[in-house]
């Protein structure tokens, strides 16, 4: 359990820098360049880190930053989603489900995107008694969350995949 607090902190704050060490031996570092990249890379490995797309997208006052993985990166579970609203680390049906819905049409039945998103808004959109451990939230405005959301991401994979203008060689 403290393995999995400590890299969703890294995931979550990649502006600060983390040594996790048990036994006497590095379990985990981040730099805390502010790299949502790098800090995956600590977390999940270079290769999973290299198939992330960052995401910053603004709708209706509700921000969606983050990373999110190309459509060939999925998983077989939702282990590598994690969602925070205000900056702290959260359960939320309705971002999963946005986040995953505009991947529809890229992954097949039984894979899941790797997401790293962060939601800010105005807390007082935010209940956090859902539930005691407060993990599981709930928005006043579901609709205006999972719209930006699910724009954010599906923007983020579309603008990544748009074909780059080549320069054609020239012949002799």
């Amino acid at each position: 359990h403290i393995a999995e607090t400590v890299d969703r902190m890294i995931l979550g704050n990649p502006c600060i820098s983390f040594k996790y060490i048990n036994a006497g031996r590095e379990i985990r570092f981040s730099s805390g360049n502010g790299s949502i990249k790098d800090a995956a890379a600590s977390v999940w490995g270079r290769e999973v880190a290299s198939s992330l797309i960052d995401v910053d997208y603004e709708l209706d006052g509700v921000r969606v930053y983050g990373a999110v993985g190309m459509p060939y990166s999925a998983r077989q579970n939702r282990g590598m989603q994690n969602f925070y609203v205000n900056a702290r680390w959260v359960k939320s049906k309705t971002i999963c489900y946005a986040a995953e819905n505009a991947y529809r049409t890229m992954l097949m039945t039984g894979k899941f995107p790797v997401l790293i998103l962060n939601v800010e808004i105005d807390s007082k959109m935010v209940d956090v008694n859902v539930h005691p451990s407060k993990l599981e939230i709930k928005f006043s405005d579901e609709r205006k969350i999972h719209d930006a959301v699910s724009w954010a991401v599906k923007n983020a994979i579309l603008n990544s995949q748009k074909e780059k203008e080549v320069e054609k060689p020239e012949f002799k």
